[in-house]
């Protein structure tokens, strides 16, 4: 029994109408989640949820004297040299451990606080270097402790300092054979289910197994090398207009992408007419690879193996569509759907197959417009996206699911993520979220009349859905 009332993303109102949840059920998911963070085999709860609740703050707490050199928050004790909170001594050691990199798109000169710690990553870990964080103080099993308790606070000149945020230091010591090794459980002082202190910070150290390197563990979860991981997360920066927070639990689907982009089967000539016949077969065809695309796509998720197979064949093969149509609203591959526009535009229906698509055929254009509009108006990022492809996957109404409590529950939490995600980065992430949750009725609502239309009608739908206005997005 979830502690909200729950709204139904998938429920229909009506077999025509286009459903849309009330005022009461969006409110039900503005809630506010105080520093918690997403861990594979956890249990992800909120520990407050209100209506209106939009800031992340944590619940107050005895001040004891004692506050964080980093952020202001509750010190907890001297880590690593010291005075510091649990949050800033994790986020310290998972930097230094797996040599991460980061990058500020401001002025390197990002507030620190509890609540705002979260936004830049590279400022927190400039802030811990420059009040004296010892990176020599952390033991090289990964074990908790410190590798010596009588290591105190160090003072770096501004060019050592550059040197570990650029990733040069590390290089150097791997070159003199120095490198220390990195932890590979999440024994650092945070809890396995969540942190109480930190949001974006907490990485899932469930991902760090490959020599505490997150980029060779994440990618080997996906199934791709470690420069492929670098290149998708470099791109997925690119698409982001401000400094994004980006939290674990969304950089791992993102690399669970396909790692090759769908292409057409077979060269249609552009410039010619196309029959029934072929556009037929090339979009059987064409169907045949996005399954296979999205097979592999189920089989790299963060949470599969929690999954029986015969559940993650059942919800592939319900929202099928929705994620077809998702990839249409993104349009991408870019290519692909450039050429499949082409040769959809020389495609001239017979008076029969318009028949066939009769007012059902022309509702499913009203509703791909209406949707299409909504998802570019709102400039759905990449971090988003994927979080929506998850959620529509993970849709607990399936009645032939074997293991539903499990689906529930992944359900919930990658309800949560998104809504993490969204706080993180939008200073009116309850207005962005509600708007983000309208999508997925509306996908569903839009996958259940082409459902409804017949295979044989399947040039004529995907002509109509792409006449919906899907043309590439102005780059």
């Amino acid at each position: 029994m979830l502690p909200y009332p729950r709204w139904n993303p998938y429920a229909m109102t009506g077999a025509g109408e286009s459903p849309r949840p009330t005022v009461e059920q969006i409110q039900a998911f503005d809630f506010s989640i105080r520093g918690q963070s997403f861990v594979p085999g956890a249990t992800y709860t909120p520990t407050s949820i209100s209506p209106g609740a939009t800031d992340l703050r944590s619940p107050p707490v005895q001040d004891d004297g004692k506050s964080c050199l980093i952020c202001g928050d509750r010190a907890t004790g001297l880590h690593y040299g010291i005075v510091s909170c649990e949050g800033c001594k994790g986020f310290f050691k998972r930097s230094i451990c797996n040599k991460r990199v980061y990058r500020c798109m401001r002025d390197k000169n990002c507030m620190m606080s509890r609540q705002k710690r979260n936004r830049c990553q590279y400022c927190r870990l400039l802030k811990c270097l420059q009040v004296g964080m010892n990176r020599k103080a952390i033991r090289e099993d990964g074990m908790p402790g410190g590798r010596n308790k009588s290591i105190g606070p160090v003072s770096l000149s501004p060019e050592e300092i550059e040197r570990i945020m650029s990733g040069e230091e590390y290089a150097r010591e791997e070159m003199n054979g120095l490198t220390t090794k990195s932890p590979n459980d999440g024994s650092d002082g945070v809890s396995p289910t969540f942190s109480p202190t930190s949001v974006g910070s907490s990485s899932s150290d469930h991902y760090f197994d490959f020599a505490g390197n997150p980029a060779m563990a994440v990618a080997g979860v996906a199934g791709i090398s470690a420069a492929e991981y670098a290149r998708r997360m470099e791109r997925a920066e690119r698409e982001a207009s401000r400094n994004l927070a980006l939290l674990p639990e969304v950089e791992a689907l993102i690399v669970a992408e396909p790692i090759e982009p769908l292409t057409l089967p077979f060269e249609v000539a552009t410039n010619q007419q196309v029959g029934y016949a072929g556009l037929f077969e090339l979009l059987c065809k064409l169907m045949d690879r996005m399954l296979h695309h999205q097979i592999q796509w189920t089989k790299r998720l963060p949470f599969q193996s929690k999954i029986p197979i015969s559940d993650s064949t059942s919800l592939l093969t319900t929202c099928l569509i929705e994620l077809l149509l998702l990839e249409v609203m993104r349009t991408q591959p870019l290519e692909l759907f450039t050429k499949l526009g082409q040769i959809l535009d020389t495609y001239i229906p017979s008076e029969d197959e318009l028949r066939k698509f009769g007012q059902n055929g022309l509702e499913i254009i009203d509703v791909a417009t209406n949707a299409l509009a909504r998802y570019r108006a709102l400039k759905v990022s990449v971090q988003e996206h994927v979080c929506l492809k998850v959620i529509c996957f993970l849709n607990p109404e399936n009645p032939n699911l074997t293991k539903l409590p499990v689906i529930k529950d992944l359900s919930k939490q990658y309800y949560y993520v998104l809504h993490d995600h969204v706080q993180l980065n939008n200073n009116i992430a309850a207005e962005r979220f509600r708007e983000l949750l309208i999508l997925i009725p509306q996908i569903r609502h839009l996958a259940l009349k082409c459902n409804a239309i017949s295979f044989d009608n399947a040039p004529l739908l995907f002509k109509a859905i792409m006449h919906a206005g899907v043309a590439p997005p102005k780059r």
